[in-house]
């Protein structure tokens, strides 16, 4: 069971291999048919279906009436009308509603359809021309077209008629035109053997579309602009009288230390300092031998504050009358100045009237333009036409789906598409010469007439009409003198002084001047004014009566004082005892810092002695008024400067914001918009 279980799972292996092998062979012998046919196929189809139900919707009502006009109608709206079912691509995917569109033109003579499909596999459109026909007896006439209710009247009268022919016919004759200044009229005869061509050309345009658009927040002049509001900040002085104060005012004296010896233990404790505070004064067997000092007298001199007082007398008022002039007030009196009127003549202008017609327009030159950039998956659709030519570019790999985890590329291949562009000129007929670009204007009248010019009337051989005008010696004279002509406002004003005003003071002298009246103190030589004005102080120093022992010398606010003292030095190898007239011999001393010589005076620990000296100031002060005022000392005022904020809307400003936007069209004029002189064939 088992080997023949093994035979079938081997047989069946070959025949799998047998069968991919075959597989192969046939792929190599029958290669798959090339499907470019049937789909191009597919998009042609589509495309003739999109034409026959516009041809079938596009009846004589529905077609454009004038010249140029164009009706378009999209896949979507087809599809929305019921007039066709959505299109489908060779790729099985459904081609564009909103792109692809049917576009119907009428030119001079005949109609243009233009259908353009754009699907997934292919993008391109075809042009059909068809005009109005009467087909009777061999002979094919092409009805005018110069205006709508002729072309009703031949409708009519023809019965037979089909109003729209496909251009796809052939003609049994040929065609000529027949030029008229005025009027166009193309007609065909029955033997026409050439199919007819008709160039179709959009034109571009160009508009400006502006918008206005923010830009900024303005203020007006001296104001700041914070955020959308402008402020302004004007500054202000509070002026006030600052007050006067006794302040006690503590200054600092500062002498040098003297070096003194002293006796001091094994330890180094002070015990004899010469002043008696040493732990061991007076004791000899401690200190050592006892001696005595040499004596003599001798002036010491020290300072003392003075004795302070401050005296008060009546300031001396002062009372003055000045006489300054008064403000005048000034009314002003207008009236209507008088105008003179003078006649102004003028010729009449003669005129005539002059016939307009259209220039002849002949192709003069042409060259190519490049118009756009047209991307395919097939290399071959180059090709040079009569108004428009496809020139190869180049080919690129194109990721079908950017997305995707695996990139999967096709070549696409790039195409410019060029259109003819000419260049025409333009000439008159004999009599008429050249009237702008494409006109022409006769060069004799057909006529004449006078006419006034422009605000003139006619005034027998002349035309005339009434000017004013104010002159400087009769407009103002009949108010009298003083009046000044305003020939801009046609008035006559007067100034004249009706009153007199005092701002301050009392008037006088029939109200032309003000008595202002002042009253002013002042202090002594060697006074100061006070708080009060009417108040003048003095402060005087004064030192102790002299005695014999002490004298006081004044020096400002300071007295000296010179005294004579008992003045004892210690022999070499002595220092000083605190017995009077005593010194101590010792071997054990050490250096010491002493103020002992200025009485009052406390020793630092920088060997300075130092005295706090209280004395009493008076000084000015803004203290009542808040921290804000600034003292001026030589005003004796104190000062503050405070803002006055005036906030108003700041006023909002705009730019024009323009962009050019452009539009293709068959029409050769467009209200609103301008040419630019660029134009493309559509067929």
């Amino acid at each position: 069971m088992e080997e023949r279980r093994g035979i079938s799972i081997k047989g069946l292996l070959v025949r799998l291999i047998l069968i991919i092998i075959f597989i192969f062979l046939l792929i190599w012998l029958f290669p798959m048919p090339d499907l470019k046919p049937l789909n191009n196929q597919i998009f042609s189809d589509n495309l003739d279906r999109m034409k026959d139900v516009a041809k079938s919707y596009y009846t004589v009502e529905r077609l454009p009436k004038e010249i140029n006009e164009s009706k378009r109608m999209t896949l979507q709206e087809m599809i929305d009308n019921k007039m066709i079912m959505p299109l489908m691509d060779s790729n099985g995917k459904y081609c564009s509603k909103t792109a692809s569109y049917v576009e119907i033109t009428k030119l001079e003579d005949e109609y243009v359809i233009k259908v353009y499909l754009s699907c997934s596999d292919k993008q391109d459109y075809i042009i059909e021309h068809f005009g109005c026909y009467d087909i009777c007896s061999n002979t094919c006439k092409l009805l005018e077209t110069t205006t709508t209710e002729e072309a009703t009247k031949a409708r009519s009268a023809i019965g037979t008629s089909r109003y729209r022919t496909s251009y796809s016919r052939r003609y049994t004759s040929n065609r000529r035109t027949t030029f008229k200044p005025t009027t166009k009229r193309t007609t065909l005869t029955s033997k026409q053997t050439t199919e007819p061509t008709v160039k179709v050309y959009e034109y571009e345009f160009v508009k400006n579309i502006c918008t206005q658009e923010f830009d900024k927040y303005v203020c007006p002049t001296g104001y700041n602009l914070i955020e959308e509001s402008c402020v302004k900040d004007e500054a202000k002085t509070i002026v006030v009288t600052a007050d006067e104060k006794t302040t006690e005012v503590i200054t600092t004296d500062t002498k040098p230390a003297k070096e003194k010896t002293v006796i001091v233990d094994d330890d180094g404790n002070i015990i004899d300092d010469g002043t008696g505070s040493g732990s061991g004064s007076g004791s000899s067997s401690t200190t050592g031998e006892i001696v005595d000092a040499v004596c003599a007298p001798k002036y010491v001199t020290s300072t003392e504050d003075a004795n302070k007082k401050t005296d008060t007398c009546n300031a001396t008022k002062t009372i003055t009358t000045s006489k300054v002039t008064a403000d005048a007030v000034i009314t002003t009196d207008t009236k209507p100045a008088y105008a003179t009127v003078k006649k102004v003549y003028a010729n009449y202008l003669t005129s005539g009237t002059y016939e307009i017609i259209s220039a002849r327009k002949e192709a003069t030159s042409s060259r190519w333009v490049y118009d756009y950039t047209y991307t395919s998956s097939s290399s071959s659709l180059a090709y040079t036409g009569e108004t428009e030519k496809l020139v190869y570019v180049g080919a690129f790999e194109e990721d079908e789906c950017p997305t995707c985890s695996t990139s999967h590329t096709t070549k696409k291949y790039s195409y410019w598409h060029f259109t003819k562009e000419y260049t025409y000129s333009y000439t008159c007929p004999s009599g008429y010469s050249k009237y702008g670009e494409a006109s022409c204007i006769s060069n004799t009248a057909t006529g004449s007439s006078k006419t006034c010019p422009s605000g003139y009337s006619p005034d027998g051989s002349r035309c005339s009409k009434s000017e004013s005008y104010y002159d400087d010696k009769t407009a103002c004279s009949s108010y009298g003198s003083g009046y000044t002509l305003n020939k801009n406002k046609g008035t006559c004003t007067k100034k004249t002084t009706g009153s007199y005003s005092c701002p301050k003071g009392t008037p006088t002298d029939g109200g032309k001047n003000c008595l202002i009246t002042k009253t002013e103190y002042s202090c002594p030589a060697g006074w100061d004014e006070t708080s009060d004005k009417t108040k003048c102080s003095k402060t005087t120093y004064s030192c102790p009566e002299n005695t014999t022992a002490r004298t006081y010398t004044l020096n400002g606010s300071k007295c000296t004082l010179k005294r004579l003292v008992n003045a004892c030095t210690c022999p070499a190898g002595t220092v000083k005892s605190s017995t009077v007239g005593k010194c101590i011999k010792s071997n054990k001393t050490k250096t010491i810092y002493t103020c002992e010589d200025y009485p009052g005076y406390s020793l630092t620990d920088t060997n300075k002695c130092v005295k706090e000296i209280k004395t009493t100031k008076t000084v000015l002060s803004c203290e009542r008024y808040g921290n804000d005022y600034l003292l001026d000392e030589d005003a004796k005022t104190c000062t503050k400067t405070v803002n006055e904020r005036d906030t108003v809307p700041a006023e909002k400003t705009y730019k024009p914001l323009c962009e050019q936007h452009y539009m293709w069209s068959t029409k050769t004029s467009i209200d609103g918009w301008s040419y630019t002189g660029n134009k493309r064939a559509i067929n």
